[in-house]
């Protein structure tokens, strides 16, 4: 395990995943590539429909409102566009997917994300070789 990383006064520690918790986080991912999949077909055959038959003459329910943490980016996500996720965050250290947009300075997440890095390099390898696919 890392030395604990001082985050607005907090020890946060940090450790490495274990298979299981990689296979939950695995299917996190596939969960939420499979939403944003799912939405995109249903906006997509959506515009085509009232392409060919106008505004009105479209009459469609919206499927059910996704989970929240599956359907919104991340702030560090957003912010950090790294390969290690919020989600890898907060599965390894002691943070939750909210506190993690706690009051913090970029510097301090930073070094969150790099001490989750430094624990789970295989969890990294196997990310970066999905993302060059």
């Amino acid at each position: 395990m890392a030395e604990p990383i001082k985050m607005a006064g907090r020890e946060i520690t940090v450790h490495q995943l274990t298979i299981s918790e990689v296979r939950d986080y695995l299917a996190y991912m596939q969960d939420r590539e499979a939403l944003r999949l799912s939405w995109e077909r249903y906006e997509t055959t959506l515009e085509k429909l009232r392409e060919e038959y106008g505004e009105e003459g479209v009459v469609v329910e919206a499927p059910g409102k996704p989970e929240e943490e599956l359907a919104q980016p991340h702030t560090v996500d957003l912010l950090f566009n790294d390969p290690v996720t919020a989600k890898a965050v907060s599965m390894a250290s002691d943070m939750s997917m909210e506190e993690l947009e706690g009051n913090y300075s970029q510097q301090e997440m930073k070094a969150l994300i790099d001490a989750v890095r430094g624990q789970n390099p295989f969890l990294l390898g196997m990310m970066e070789r999905f993302a060059s696919h």
